[in-house]
């Protein structure tokens, strides 16, 4: 098990550092949305705003790495029909 795990890892990095990438961005994307939220929050002076702001931050953190994530395996799978299915399906 081992042995062909050590032979054939290139098959499971690849797409490990794609959806690690993935994961990434969007965790980059949360942070500077969730930067202009908070100061937008804090330009209007609501505390409902405020409240928003705050409760929908740790959602979102968890949110969109599993949309980003959802997204990078449907854009796979996509390809990998329209290749299956041959050149006169991709035009």
């Amino acid at each position: 098990m081992m042995t062909q795990l050590a032979n054939h890892w290139q098959t499971w990095a690849i797409p490990g550092r794609i959806l690690a990438r993935a994961v990434i961005l969007a965790l980059i994307v949360h942070s500077i949305l969730s930067s202009v939220a908070n100061r937008l929050a804090i330009r209007t002076g609501s505390s409902l705003d405020n409240s928003l702001v705050r409760h929908g931050s740790g959602p979102g953190r968890l949110i969109l790495p599993l949309l980003a994530l959802f997204a990078e395996v449907e854009r796979k799978n996509a390809r990998s029909e329209s290749a299956s299915m041959g050149p006169a399906y991709a035009g």
